[in-house]
């Protein structure tokens, strides 16, 4: 693993601006919104009423003359109703062992990758997705119990998603089991089951398409298939692209994660099972020659190139012409 010095000076290269990009001192365009959404507070809870009591929504806001911002918290409400015609919603999951106080630095982290190396100015809302990640017990457990857990938070994600207005530019941005919760989560939208869970009573129920960028996806390489537990997702993701790494560890060791068989992670190479009809909606990049054997958000975020992919897709633009 990277020593703190590394991580600290690879966090700190992610929050450079390119050139001529205006930012305030929180390292924030101001045309950009940064929220987080919190379901900390309503556990693993598949009951829409205790989710929406238990949701927390704070976001930074400009608050004084020189352009500085601070966090306010905010009703839920407002999370919802809000609505920027051609303003991209990018909701970004976070891997597993992420503490409460460190949710929010992770998801600057990742949108300050993404804005510097974004090819334009159009405004963004980056909505960091804070769940119930913190490390518990020992290695293996804590792995299976996070891998158990994406299930319940998936269908807390799709019950979200399915508030927004029907119009809004949703993409997802997923990390390790964060992938994990976004596709089980589009697999909920299209009508899917996980674990005996529907979404029941829909309030848009014909949601258009969302575009998704999963860096080490920590999820069964064969689940976005039709018929798998995740196989209706890429009937909700119009494009997907994928950031993996075969000498990751945390990829070469997935199958750790189950509890029978030897399944081998999305992020490792790549889906094994996919429709012919869905593959070419799939583009993928190997991010092993930069990211090497670790298992980093830091390391996984700071290329510019891939970043610059990852904004086309993010923000609804036209797919380029790869790497």
């Amino acid at each position: 693993m990277l020593s703190w010095l590394l991580a600290a000076a690879l966090l700190l290269l992610c929050a450079t601006p390119a050139l001529g990009q205006s930012v305030d001192c929180c390292g924030l365009r101001p045309q950009d919104q940064f929220v987080v959404l919190s379901s900390r507070g309503a556990g693993c809870t598949t009951d829409a009423d205790r989710l929406a009591n238990g949701l927390r929504y704070s976001t930074l806001e400009v608050v004084d003359e020189s352009g500085c911002r601070q966090w306010r918290r905010g009703d839920v409400s407002e999370f919802f109703s809000w609505h920027e015609p051609g303003v991209p919603t990018i909701v970004f999951f976070h891997g597993n062992q992420v503490a409460s106080n460190e949710a929010a630095g992770e998801g600057l982290l990742v949108y300050r990758a993404l804005v510097r190396s974004a090819a334009d100015e159009r405004p963004i809302r980056f909505v960091t997705w804070s769940w119930p990640s913190e490390k518990t017990g020992g290695p293996l457990r804590d792995v299976r119990e996070k891998a158990a857990r994406t299930c319940p938070i998936a269908w807390q994600t799709a019950w979200v998603l399915d508030q927004l207005p029907p119009d809004l530019q949703v993409s997802l941005l997923g990390y390790s089991f964060g992938a994990r919760v976004a596709t089980g989560a589009a697999h909920l939208l299209a009508g899917g089951e996980l674990s005996g869970r529907m979404l029941d009573a829909r309030v848009n129920p014909e949601r258009p398409p969302m575009r998704a960028v999963f860096m080490a996806a920590a999820l069964h390489a064969h689940w976005l298939c039709e018929g798998q537990c995740h196989g209706r997702a890429m009937q909700q993701i119009d494009r997907l692209f994928l950031v993996n790494n075969p000498r990751d560890p945390a990829m070469r060791f997935y199958h750790l994660s189950a509890t029978a068989g030897k399944p081998q992670a999305l992020g490792l190479c790549g889906p094994t099972c996919i429709d012919a009809e869905v593959a070419g909606s799939i583009y993928q990049v190997n991010a092993s020659g930069y990211v090497g054997k670790n298992h980093d958000l830091a390391l996984y975020v700071c290329s510019r190139q891939v970043m610059a992919l990852a904004w086309e897709y993010l923000t609804f633009e036209e797919e380029g012409e790869g790497m």
